[in-house]
């Protein structure tokens, strides 16, 4: 279960992942930074009408792009496929892998953890404490994007900057 490459940008490897022929029809798809999830369906055959997700992970060696494939029943250790396309496999009446059920459980934990992230998130403003591996820091300002805060030590009083993924993995004080 190698790699496939063979063109020369990512638009075309997703463009060939999303035309498979006639035994499948890709219903949806979304790309999340090197992974393009999809929706497909078989049109062929015993499992004619069954939905299935597929992976592909998208990788660049030397100017040389190419894909990898997988599908929700060997559950692959990637949580950030869209919810939809777990509800839409169900749906369909396809008869799920013990693999693919315990796959769709780490799908929404992981959505879940994500929102509780962002709701975090939004819940911070300057002036408010955190602690972040023992220490507390006092946010200062926000930095433009995803960049993170200023903060400041509240053990010494030197100020840093917190990136965003440290700061979501403090606890407010």
């Amino acid at each position: 279960m190698g790699w496939t490459t063979g063109w020369h940008s990512k638009e075309q490897v997703i463009k060939h992942c999303l035309d498979w022929g006639s035994k499948f029809n890709s219903l949806a798809h979304t790309v999340r930074g090197s992974r393009l999830w999809v929706l497909k369906q078989y049109n062929e055959g015993e499992r004619a009408g069954e939905v299935f997700v597929a992976l592909y992970l998208i990788s660049n060696s030397k100017g040389e792009w190419g894909y990898k494939d997988l599908d929700d029943s060997v559950g692959p250790y990637y949580f950030d496929c869209p919810l939809s396309y777990i509800e839409k496999t169900i749906k369909s009446g396809r008869k799920l892998s013990e693999w693919t059920v315990e796959w769709h459980e780490k799908v929404r934990a992981h959505h879940k953890a994500s929102k509780a992230k962002r709701k975090k998130a939004k819940q911070l403003e300057a002036g408010m404490k955190i602690k972040f591996a023992g220490v507390i820091y006092k946010l200062i300002s926000k930095y433009d994007g995803r960049r993170g805060w200023r903060v400041e030590s509240q053990s010494d009083g030197v100020t840093y900057r917190m990136m965003s993924k440290q700061v979501s993995l403090a606890d407010i004080v």
